[in-house]
């Protein structure tokens, strides 16, 4: 158990001797949250396939997740140069969207040098987004990670740039063919 009360297993290789019936308990026994771990992943997943494949009209889908920050450097920089930088975020949206039924899908990437990553940083980065896309899209459908400062917070949800919001696992959904 951490200093939060939370409890912390780790897994060491040991040598027991055990019967085989034991030997499947214990397996079902800690394979158990795998299981529902992987269910969840891959029902989350298939749905979000399903709704980009049948895009409804004047939709947009997107999948936005905030890259690591980008440490800007000159090729040939001298010695000194490598502890006084500037650093950059980045944060891309995969995004599908249906009009006049033609569906489409884009990349796009802002990058900013706000680096606080925090819903003040999404709410502007949904209206460039929105900005981007087309005429005619009236709604928005959000896929993200569930990290609470920035995509899950309270004040997201006055966000009226987004309309409906789903929520991927950690380290979920940055890949579309991952099933």
């Amino acid at each position: 158990t951490n200093n939060k009360g939370i409890k912390l297993s780790k897994k060491i290789f040991l040598n027991k001797d055990v019967t085989g019936a034991d030997f499947v308990l214990d397996l079902i026994q800690q394979i158990h949250p795998y299981a529902v771990h992987r269910f969840a992943s891959k029902w989350q997943f298939n749905m979000y396939k399903e709704l980009t494949e049948n895009v409804p009209e004047a939709t947009c889908v997107s999948v936005a997740d905030f890259s690591e920050n980008y440490r800007c450097c000159h090729q040939d920089e001298i010695s000194s140069a490598y502890y006084q930088y500037e650093q950059a975020t980045l944060h891309p949206f995969f995004i599908t969207y249906k009009l006049k039924e033609k569906v489409r899908q884009e990349a796009v990437v802002i990058v900013s040098s706000d680096l606080t990553h925090d819903h003040h940083a999404i709410r502007s980065f949904n209206q460039v987004l929105k900005d981007h896309l087309p005429a005619g899209i009236k709604r928005h459908i959000q896929y993200s990670d569930g990290c609470a400062n920035q995509y899950k917070s309270k004040n997201n949800f006055f966000d009226m740039e987004v309309d409906e919001r789903h929520y991927f696992g950690s380290r979920h959904g940055k890949r579309y063919d991952k099933y």
